[in-house]
């Protein structure tokens, strides 16, 4: 492609005088000169940067680009160089120019228009303006590569993304990204940069200035070589044009050798112009090594990066050549896209020192190896300089291909053709164990689900292991340090010892792959399993269902299915929406982003710029450093934008006191949080302040989010939950990266993040918050959150894990003060509380003493209809029935919970509305007041129903509430097993739903609904199946409702009395009959006037 030069500036006079009066100062002139000098200085003529000794050497500054201290000329207010008002440069010596007077960051604009409007692709980052112009000259340029950059970072594809060109002009750039493979960044602004003003993007430095200069767009070891053997049987004329031909898909800066033998024909040296000749030594035509050892004696190897070898293939062990060697060969060689990617690669991955070419995807590492090996052998592949000293160390391997391979250790690569997309994986070779201590153990969990766990351990040694797990194909490095009680249970130490991975989503596709724990240490595998994974298909079809779905699962694992996708782009919509809101906004609100930072000079700049990039342009950012000791203030430092600023703590005193410290200097009346290992979408903001003002009744908002494995480009998972407030005191999973605030809500004063905790504290402030706070779910994906990018990452830190059990024990007293104050509200009518018995006095001794610890003032009176019990049960009830306590109806008999519940509710008050309640239930303070208040008010209620509370451990959590943990107390009534959520609202406040169905086991019936529906079904629900179709006949025949209060608290000791009539075996013919077949017996069904269904068979 012919390069497009910029014309010529026309040069300043050699001496310009100046002004008598200076021209006004408008405020226009003002925002394009940011300098406080006055603009009369613009008339001096300012020169092009030259030589270093025009000018006085400027103080040291700070480059993004390199995180690395460099000379470079501040203009303006920051030590600008004194100029006297007549300034003639030396001959041929011009100074450097102030930075300043380039208008628009971006580079090449000096001239004093007025700022243009900008872009409507680009929006305003920093005190300058990109310009269209300079998007249009990158995407012109020989050295932008539109696609290879969008296929080196993924994260463009996202919704909401800028452009490439776009991309790299405003950001990229600062980040050291490439625009393509003939140009580095990094490379270019490490050895120029003494030279280039701090906003100049560095390509449009090069186009204007630098490639005329003769400067190099490559680091000296990004230099890249292509090697043509040739031996006897290429001389063919076919042959020749073949290699000729595949030898122009190379970069045009590519360095070409030709090794050849010394008598090679003229026409075929014609074929290849360009090209440094090097003779191989006789006899060393088709030895593919001694002609690299040749390479060596003629060319600087340590000029180059990489090179790629073309020729004949490696001889087997025992001197035959591969067969067929020409077809081999031809399969071989990469096409164009393969080369630049391949490029890409080695510069990337600098412990690269071999590589391959394409291959179908192996399924283990030994055939991931054996795919390497002939890929080697059929004479195509690409290695690093350093691989050819090595070789003499591999004299003694008989095989080309394998001597290479142990050249190169572990920096192996090939790239592999996957669902049409080429990949690449490194090919990690078995090392020599080191010596194993005594007591290395560990173990793999292989579950059904996407999440593979395990454990390793040396015991007697408490810190945490390094572990690498091979899944197939895939490499992972992962630190065993998690808890794992079991552990602790079965003497491993304290039992911080555990891991748990996301399966890649290559690996996901039912296929077996074998799985094998290494330590990292010592190299010897400790645990070798073999798995599938495949992930079930969605059990929902529309958004509604997917809302419903994430009140119990907030997670959802890759690969998405297209009922995710279309969900997805649901909430694109929906952050679409938000934005444009925003947009219109004529008083739009500021937004301050507060940014902790300890330690993170690595990854800063990423999360950094991805706020500065916010297409909402009203906010400012806050970072916070925590006593950095590497250069993470020196990035910050150097992007230079008004809307940053930065705080410097004197020590490290973790996250709580930085967060706490940008928001006692936020001005904003919105708060929002990033941390320094994630990102925003560019239209997180927007969304987020839309959100706001369409729910002017929220305190706080939060959303979902993208979940990534350290750097891998693609998502391999989604976490939205739909807020329900007892899953969450259960698990979180709301992050603090998807939270805003009003600031409003926070009160005086107030720190929102408590400081005692170094751990968790986010899931502590949002507990806290949403306790005395409106928060509410907005189900937008604008976030990306990254696992392991940090190193030192407090999700992956063992230490302050007590942190979680003093959050928990806060919780549960500040929940029982609560539930206290909500128990001094009485009853505005009377309720009868209908419990049906059998057997279990323990269980009913703590129902009817959590009825019974307050007055209730006359208006609740109890109910028990037992059915039969012993005579040890009965006389503790009848002592309670004599003495006014409660009511006793005795059935003589087991007739079941719906028989029992009827005989109850027959012998109500009149006018009393009615509490059915379970024998094994326990009220907790305020319950019944909630249900009653929630019955009367909330629209169409006909019922209402609370938590249903199951203590941990209990066996169904799991299957109510997948993402819960199962170990801790747990609500069941909004649950996946029942799918009994009606619809939700798109955006939910936690407070009440209305549902399909809810068991009875705590249920409140106004008196209005029995009074038209009759009691419940005992001719066809002996013992279960009567709630379900008394919740359908109440919706379906009245209108009216059935709703979940959260407010209202109860504890389901689930099964006791079950279980007990289950007995031993499980055999109890009365069992049978009652619990699975749900009948009556002819006997008693005729007794009570009860017909037999003709299609209740089983």
């Amino acid at each position: 492609m012919p390069k497009r030069r910029r014309p010529a500036r026309p040069r300043p006079t050699a001496c310009a005088s100046r002004p008598a009066t200076p021209p006004p100062k408008s405020a226009d002139w003002r925002r394009r000169c940011r300098s406080r000098r006055s603009s009369w200085r613009k008339a001096v003529p300012l020169p092009r940067r030259g030589s270093p000794k025009a000018w006085p050497r400027p103080r040291r500054c700070v480059r993004l680009a390199t995180r690395s201290a460099r000379r470079c000329w501040r203009g303006c207010a920051r030590s600008r160089p004194t100029m006297p008002p007549c300034a003639t440069a030396p001959p041929g010596v011009s100074p450097p120019r102030c930075a300043s007077f380039r208008w628009r960051c971006g580079g090449g604009r000096t001239d004093p228009s007025p700022p243009q409007a900008p872009h409507k692709d680009k929006g305003p980052i920093g005190p300058m303006t990109r310009t269209q112009a300079d998007a249009d000259r990158i995407t012109a340029s020989a050295f932008f590569d539109a696609e290879w950059y969008i296929g080196q970072h993924p994260d463009l594809r996202r919704p909401g993304a800028l452009g490439p060109a776009a991309h790299y002009l405003r950001i990229g750039w600062r980040l050291g990204r490439d625009p393509g493979p003939e140009f580095s960044t990094r490379a270019y602004l490490e050895a120029y940069g003494d030279h280039i003003p701090p906003d100049v993007n560095p390509l449009l430095h090069f186009l204007d200035e630098g490639e005329a200069a003769g400067l190099s767009p490559l680091r000296r070891t990004d230099r890249h070589a292509l090697i043509l053997q040739l031996a006897a049987e290429d001389m063919t004329p076919g042959r020749i044009a073949a290699l000729a031909r595949h030898a122009a898909l190379y970069p045009p800066r590519t360095d070409r050798f030709l090794l050849c033998p010394a008598e090679t024909p003229a026409p075929t040296l014609a074929a290849f112009p360009g090209v440094q000749r090097i003779d191989l030594p006789p006899g060393a035509g088709d030895a593919a090594l001694t002609g690299l050892e040749a390479l060596a004696e003629a060319v600087d190897l340590a000029a180059y990066g990489l090179f790629c070898r073309i020729g004949p293939p490696l001889t087997a062990p025992d001197g035959t050549p591969v067969p067929d060697a020409a077809a081999t060969l031809a399969d071989a060689l990469p096409d164009a896209e393969t080369i630049a990617a391949t490029i890409a690669d080695f510069r990337a991955d600098r412990g690269l020192k071999l590589g391959g070419s394409v291959a179908p995807l192996p399924a283990t590492r030994a055939a991931a190896r054996a795919a390497c090996l002939d890929l080697l052998r059929a004479g195509c592949f690409w290695f690093r300089p350093g691989l050819i000293a090595r070789l003499a160390r591999t004299e003694d391997i008989a095989d080309p291909a394998e001597r290479l391979l142990a050249a190169a250790g572990n920096g192996i690569g090939v790239r592999f053709r996957q669902a049409g997309q080429i990949r690449r994986s490194r090919i990690e070779q078995d090392r020599p164990q080191g010596q194993a201590p005594d007591g290395l153990r560990g173990n793999l969990d292989l579950p059904t689900g996407a999440t593979l766990r395990g454990w390793l351990a040396l015991q007697g040694d408490t810190a945490p292991r390094r572990a690498r797990l091979s899944i197939g194909s895939c490499e992972i490095e992962v630190t065993a340090g998690s808890f794992r009680d079991d552990l602790l249970r079965n003497g491993i130490n304290a039992g911080w010892h555990g891991f748990q991975v996301q399966v890649p989503m290559s690996e996901r596709d039912g296929q077996p792959r074998d799985v094998v724990l290494r330590d990292a240490e010592t190299g010897r595998v400790v645990a070798r399993r073999q798995a599938s994974w495949r992930k079930p298909k969605p059990e929902y079809a529309d958004f509604q269902g997917f809302l419903r779905h994430r009140m119990t699962q907030p997670l959802i694992e890759g690969p998405f299915a297209e009922e995710d996708k279309r969900c997805f782009a649901v909430m694109e919509g929906i952050a679409n929406r938000f934005c444009a809101r925003a947009a219109a906004l004529e008083a739009p609100p500021l937004v301050s982003v507060v940014m902790p930072v300890f330690n993170r000079e690595a990854i800063l700049a990423e999360a950094i710029a991805s706020v500065l990039a916010q297409d909402y342009p009203h906010f400012e950012l806050i970072v916070v450093d925590d006593g950095s000791s590497d250069g993470s203030v020196a990035v910050a430092e150097g992007f230079a934008d008004p809307r940053l600023r930065l705080i410097r703590l004197p020590e490290n005193r973790g996250q709580t006191v930085a967060r706490n410290t940008g928001l006692a200097a936020a001005q904003g009346t919105l708060l929002a949080f990033l941390d320094s290992d994630n990102q925003w979408d560019s239209r997180y903001l927007g969304a987020m302040v839309g959100a706001f003002d369409s729910l002017p009744a929220a305190d706080a908002i939060y959303s979902g989010m993208l979940l990534y494995r350290g750097t891998e480009p693609d998502p391999f998972a989604v976490r939205y939950g739909h807020f329900n407030r007892a899953l969450l005191e259960n698990k979180n999973y709301i992050d603090t990266n998807v939270i805003a605030l009003r600031r409003r809500a926070l009160g005086p004063g107030a720190a929102f993040f408590d400081e005692t905790l170094r751990r968790y504290p986010d899931y502590d402030a949002i507990l806290r918050f949403s306790e005395t706070g409106r928060l509410v779910s907005v189900p937008v994906l604008l976030c990306h959150y990254f696992y392991d990018k940090a190193e030192n990452a407090m999700t992956s830190d063992p230490r302050h894990a007590g942190d979680m059990a003093v959050i928990r024990a806060r919780l549960a007293e500040r929940q029982a003060a609560q539930r206290a104050a909500a128990d001094r509200a009485g009853l505005e009518r009377p309720v009868t509380v209908v419990i049906p018995n059998w057997q279990s006095p323990e269980d009913l001794r703590d129902c009817l003493a959590a009825l019974a610890a307050r007055d209730w003032q006359g208006l609740l009176e109890i109910v028990v209809a037992d059915n039969g019990s012993d005579e040890a049960v009965l006389e503790p009830l009848r002592a309670g029935a004599a003495a006014g306590r409660l009511r006793l109806i005795e059935s003589g008999r087991n007739y079941g919970f719906t028989h029992a519940a009827n005989l109850g509710i027959a012998a109500a008050r009149p006018g009393s509305d009615i509490l059915l309640l379970n024998n094994d239930a326990i009220v907790q303070g305020g319950a019944i007041q909630a249900l009653q208040r929630a019955a009367l008010t909330l629209p169409s209620a006909g019922m209402t129903v609370p938590r249903q509370i199951l203590p941990g451990k209990t066996k169904t959590i799991a299957d109510h509430v997948p993402f819960a943990n199962p170990g801790l107390d747990c609500d069941v009534n909004i649950s996946a097993h029942h799918r009994n959520l009606a619809d939700v609202p798109v955006f939910h406040d936690g407070g009440a739903l209305e549902l399909g169905f809810a068991p009875f086991f705590a249920v409140y019936i106004r008196h209005e609904v029995l009074a038209e529906l009759g009691p419940l079904d005992a001719e066809y629900g002996r013992h279960y199946r009567s709630d379900r179709v008394f919740c359908d006949m109440m919706r379906s025949l009245t209108g009216l409702k059935l709703y979940y209060v959260p407010e209202a608290h109860v504890i389901h000791k689930l099964q006791q009395a079950t279980d007990r009539l289950r007995g031993k075996d499980g055999r109890n013919a009365e069992f049978e009959l009652m619990f699975r077949r749900n009948q009556w017996d002819a006997e008693t069904a005729a007794e009570l006037g009860f017909r037999a269904a003709p299609w209740d068979t089983f």
